[in-house]
């Protein structure tokens, strides 16, 4: 009738030290930046750790963090019913009246000073939300489950704090985090899937230490509007830090590192974009941060180690750029990376020896008209009075004769600018050029000027410095 698979796990073969024990080189009985650990199997001195329950011997992503030799510490949790997990029937009736169930009680003091683990053995959820909101969950962990949370449709826990999630299928094992919602967890480690936000999770606030080594990504968010601050997002199977959907999310975050693709991936149907901060990669295997963006998310202060820091992935002319300011923690480091085109600030090029000039890449050899394909950067912006002549100039350089350069004003964007007024670039390469263009508005309002870069390779750059305006 076919070949039958039969898994073998949690065979213990040793006295005080059990399988089913947690593992880990954190001595606190609560808090620490050390997470627990579940054991997959002993070798003589050598102790695996474990994912998922289901995990097979070779495909355990192990442990990150500080190599040393120290001592190690170990835990029990406590072990679910076979046949039930916990119900919860009945809830708060507001934020300020929460439901509220509390963990980490030591038994001869009656304080709160330690961490309650609940392991699923396997089984789960852990803990069923079956009716009701305007609940608070606190100082309670979980390993070893299909999920530590099942919420019915309108439940939802309105606070979690826990200190180790480890071992779990996912955190939730049906629908998930909801709206206004507030989350504080560490060490979300070794786990099949990373924490997963929905698509209908909005204007929550999640604050995580160490998401790592989960199969799967570190932290996956197709909801909006959410604030989420990391520290650690590492080894996991997949990227770091998952972006898609609605958008409109602020993440602070601090490593992602030695993921498996890359540190932060940003999928394609954002509809807002999003604000990304303070975030370093290193060691991730394809690149620091993938951009697929449609909306023009906003980076500040990444510091992006790989080979190939940034890879992008943009299908239509029209997609908004993505920014990136303060590159590699430098004031003044900024670039933009649009469909087929980058645009780097530097110093390295100028045509005055004094703050920045920007050098425009074209990578695939755009044409000057349709389809738009030409990289117009925006050099003059500004409230216009009636009747007054106004000249914007601007010196630019050109590393390939086949680039071309324009500085435009665009017709009709003002009564009395009907047309495209223009300046192209006529001087060879490696030589500066100021462009001139001259206008008088017949009615007040704001006005642009730009220009336009075209042709050329990625191999060169077309360098814009000194605008002016009289």
């Amino acid at each position: 009738p076919g070949t039958a698979t039969i898994y073998l796990d949690n065979i213990t073969a040793c006295n005080s030290f059990s399988l089913v024990d947690l593992i880990s080189k954190n001595s606190s009985a609560s808090g620490g930046s050390e997470g627990w650990f579940p054991i997959q199997s002993i070798v003589g001195t050598t102790v695996l750790i474990d994912n998922d329950l289901s995990c097979l011997p070779t495909a355990g992503r192990g442990y990150y963090g500080t190599t040393a030799t120290v001592a190690t510490y170990r835990r029990t949790a406590f072990r679910i019913s076979a046949t039930a997990s916990w119900v919860i029937q009945e809830g708060g009736s507001s934020t300020s009246v929460m439901m509220s169930y509390q963990g980490g009680y030591n038994t001869v003091s009656d304080t709160q000073d330690g961490e309650t683990f609940m392991d699923g053995a396997g089984l789960g959820p852990i803990i069923t939300l079956s009716t009701g909101s305007y609940h608070r969950l606190n100082r309670i962990s979980f390993c070893r489950g299909t999920g530590a949370i099942n919420s019915n449709t309108g439940t939802g826990f309105n606070e979690i704090s826990c200190h180790n999630v480890c071992a779990m299928y996912a955190f939730f094992s049906t629908n998930g985090p909801r709206s206004y919602e507030t989350y504080t967890i560490t060490n979300y480690i070794n786990n099949a899937t990373g924490f997963t936000l929905l698509s209908t999770t909005y204007d929550c606030e999640f604050t995580f230490t160490n998401l790592n080594n989960n199969n799967s990504y570190g932290i996956t968010c197709p909801g909006g509007g959410n604030r989420i601050t990391f520290t650690n997002t590492c080894n996991n199977v997949n990227s770091g830090l998952y972006l898609s959907g609605n958008g409109d999310n602020t993440i602070i975050g601090s490593n992602s590192k030695y993921n498996t693709t890359y540190g932060i991936q940003i999928a394609s149907g954002s509809v807002l974009p999003n604000r990304i901060f303070n975030i370093t990669t290193s060691n991730n295997t394809t690149a620091g941060l993938y951009y697929a963006g449609l909306a023009g998310d906003y980076c500040k202060n990444l510091t992006l180690g790989e080979a190939t820091p940034v890879s992008t992935s943009m299908s239509y002319f029209y997609v908004q750029p993505l920014i990136i300011e303060q590159y590699g923690g430098t004031v003044g480091n900024n670039r933009r990376y649009y469909y087929q085109a980058n645009l780097f600030s530097q110093t390295a090029t100028r045509h005055t020896a004094s703050g920045i000039a920007w050098a425009a890449y074209i990578l695939n050899g755009a044409t000057r008209g349709y389809p738009f394909s030409a990289l117009e950067v925006p050099v003059f912006r500004r409230f216009v009075d009636s009747g007054s002549a106004i000249t914007v100039t601007c010196w630019v350089r050109r590393g390939e004769s086949s680039y071309g350069v324009e500085l435009i004003c665009r017709g009709r964007q003002l009564a009395g600018v009907d047309s495209d007024v223009t300046d192209d670039i006529s001087v060879g390469i490696d030589t500066w050029e100021q462009l001139s263009v001259t206008f008088t508005p017949s009615e007040v309002g704001v006005i642009e000027v730009s220009v336009l870069v075209w042709g050329g390779s990625a191999s060169y750059a077309v360098f814009i410095d000194d605008v002016g305006v009289s």
